[in-house]
């Protein structure tokens, strides 16, 4: 297979998990919405600032997806060797890019079980 095309296969793998995994968090906030309603005023105000919280990790995240998203089509665009002479600093801002979500997904994983612990 070309490098160009494994690559490709690569990002579009990784953009499609991302946005998986976007949506089971977008439903698991959801649940926790739902729970907190049944909370007294105060604590109910608590979990919804928190669910706030999450929701725009998600939204940050979302950003972050499409902009891979932007960088996955253009590199489907470029010539084989537009490909050739930007394949190392394609890969390296890829990288960037996903070590920055990577984080995002620790963080935003870390937060709702912080919060998810609370309703048990």
């Amino acid at each position: 297979m070309h490098p160009k095309k494994a690559f490709q296969e690569h990002l579009e793998s990784q953009l499609k998990m991302w946005g998986t995994k976007i949506e089971e968090y977008q439903f698991q906030i959801q649940e926790l919405k739902e729970r907190a309603e049944a909370f007294e005023a105060q604590t109910k105000m608590n979990f919804q600032q928190t669910v706030k919280g999450l929701e725009e990790k998600i939204e940050d995240l979302q950003v972050q997806l499409e902009v891979g998203r932007v960088e996955y089509e253009k590199l489907k665009e470029d010539s084989e060797e537009a490909w050739d002479s930007l394949k190392s600093g394609i890969g390296q801002a890829w990288d960037d890019l996903k070590n920055g979500i990577d984080q995002a997904w620790e963080d935003l994983r870390v937060t709702f079980e912080q919060v998810a612990s609370k309703f048990k």
